[in-house]
């Protein structure tokens, strides 16, 4: 629409520009990359060699909160009317899970508590992988009523399954942000992807481990190595200390798993 009757040969680099700043003021460059540049190129480029030069700028941004906030967003989930909720977060920090293959697991074909694992069988990347749970995380999912159940492990509010697939975060995203706000952060900032974030950065802090990072992260690039630059043992050791422990040892998971007990009780 914006183009209308505008030949090829006319869009140049300035008529780009000009559609920029009329489509997209003051948007990031990696927006106008992506809803601009990228359809309008794929066009131009093929039946010319006057290639288009889209705006530089706007890499991606690493965010993560540390353990002590995300104990706070995961107790004001507590409040909330769903029960799934406070385990679906503490699932997300402690598994760095996406949300749609989260939403993906069943309650009782891809989990098994007293082993530890679960199964993502419908990943972003379409490789299936096995996690290992993480302490927090086999008590959160414990107290759900459905587990072992045929269905979808974390349900909306009233038990019913969703009724689409979520991706970013979909219909939880208003309880997620609810939880985040009133635990003390910013919901326009941390969304359920953040948890994401959170995790790799916590577990390189901890296990220095860059080939389990990329195996349990579900990476088949090298986009793992960012969380590799942020995690320093500060936060390694504040997260054990809230009873996140990514070692995957036997006599550490056992006292992570009593501290967990011992600050339900």
């Amino acid at each position: 629409e914006h183009f209308q009757e505008t030949r090829l040969g006319d869009i140049n680099n300035v008529a780009m520009a000009r559609a920029a700043n009329a489509l997209y003021p003051g948007r990031a460059p990696a927006t106008i990359r992506r809803h601009l540049y990228v359809p309008v190129s794929a066009i131009i480029n093929f039946v010319k060699d006057d290639k288009l030069r889209a705006p530089r700028g706007g890499g991606s941004r690493t965010m993560f909160v540390m353990p002590s906030l995300a104990d706070k967003i995961i107790q004001a989930a507590t409040s909330q009317p769903s029960q799934w909720l406070p385990a679906l977060i503490t699932f997300l920090f402690g598994q760095g899970t996406r949300a749609g293959e989260t939403f993906a697991i069943d309650a009782r074909d891809d989990i098994d508590l007293t082993g530890r694992w679960a199964i993502l069988r419908d990943p972003k990347n379409g490789h299936e992988r096995r996690l290992t749970l993480q302490p927090r995380v086999v008590a959160a999912l414990s107290l759900l009523p459905n587990i072992g159940d045929h269905g979808p492990l974390f349900r909306r509010f009233d038990g019913e399954p969703f009724t689409e697939k979520v991706g970013r975060g979909g219909q939880v995203r208003t309880a997620f942000a609810n939880a985040v706000d009133a635990g003390g952060g910013d919901s326009k900032i941390i969304t359920p992807h953040v948890c994401r974030h959170s995790w790799a950065t916590w577990f390189y802090s901890q296990t220095k481990d860059t080939l389990r990072l990329k195996e349990e992260g579900g990476w088949l690039s090298n986009e793992h190595q960012r969380y590799v630059k942020l995690g320093t043992p500060e936060i390694g050791d504040e997260a054990t200390k809230s009873g996140w422990n990514f070692t995957s040892v036997g006599e550490n998971w056992g006292k992570s798993a009593q501290l967990v007990a011992n600050s339900s009780a």
